[in-house]
């Protein structure tokens, strides 16, 4: 996030993952676990920084981006599919299919045969 301003599965490669920038970056960062026993809950949480000049920043964070308390709006839900789709090598334009077919799940009989259909 630091570094690319977004967090998407390319940022967890090998490569990525052994950038020695990246290491020397992570390097600076420490996290304190606080007392919540569920390792599930990421918030509420904040983060602490302190710039070289010595200024403390300090961001709150109350909501989760993509929780129902912070949805994503139906753009970003199909934009997050697309880069899913991109890095596991499927087929990206498939995506306006599948999100056509969820849509109407509840009238669909046959749920295995429709996927199978909108795949091909």
């Amino acid at each position: 996030m630091l570094r690319e301003g977004d967090v998407d599965l390319g940022a967890f490669t090998p490569a990525q993952l052994n950038d020695p920038k990246l290491m020397a970056l992570a390097e600076r960062i420490t996290v304190i676990a606080d007392d919540n026993l569920d390792l599930a809950a990421f918030v509420p949480a904040f983060a602490l920084a302190r710039l070289m000049d010595g200024t403390m920043l300090r961001v709150d964070v109350k909501q989760q981006f993509g929780s129902p308390e912070w949805p994503l709006t139906l753009d970003e839900q199909l934009e997050k599919a697309r880069r899913c789709f991109t890095f596991g090598g499927l087929e990206e334009g498939l995506v306006p299919q599948l999100h056509a077919l969820v849509m109407r799940l509840n009238a669909i009989n046959d749920v295995a045969g429709s996927l199978a259909r909108t795949l091909g």
